[in-house]
């Protein structure tokens, strides 16, 4: 990534997002980037080094994201911490797809404010022994688990 991509503040496409292990990059540079539009793919989220970035990364407001793919590659130190991180990641109301991949936690976090989500895609959750409900989300279309 582009060192001070966080100053872009007007950037609406961001297609692919890596946190690396060194931490080169901090995710809450994405904070400042309210106008991000369509889908985001986020790979590494198992880096992350400490939550409160990822909540300074304000998911919550970024209204114009449709679409968030997770993608854990490594293995879970921390059971808590992944749950914790996952949970940060809480979108705007109005994403319409969520995509978690490789995710090492044992619970997923139930995100009752997606209540406009079509689709949900779990992938690989080899760890997960809870799922939240997704009917209570009354919109949800289609949920999909392997």
């Amino acid at each position: 990534m582009p060192p001070q991509m966080g100053k872009m503040t007007n950037l609406q496409t961001l297609s692919d997002f890596i946190l690396s292990e060194n931490g080169d990059f901090r995710i809450k540079e994405l904070g400042e980037l309210q106008y991000l539009h369509g889908s985001l793919c986020m790979s590494g989220p198992e880096n992350v080094k400490d939550v409160g970035d990822v909540l300074e990364s304000n998911f919550k407001d970024k209204k114009y994201l449709t679409e968030l793919i997770l993608i854990w590659k490594g293995e879970a130190d921390d059971s808590t911490k992944e749950r914790d991180v996952l949970d940060a990641f809480r979108s705007h109301v109005n994403l319409k797809r969520l995509e978690i991949v490789g995710y090492r936690g044992t619970i997923l976090p139930n995100y009752p404010s997606y209540c406009n989500l079509a689709e949900v895609c779990l992938t690989g959750l080899a760890n997960c022994c809870l799922l939240p409900s997704f009917k209570r989300l009354g919109f949800t279309q289609r949920a999909l688990y392997w």
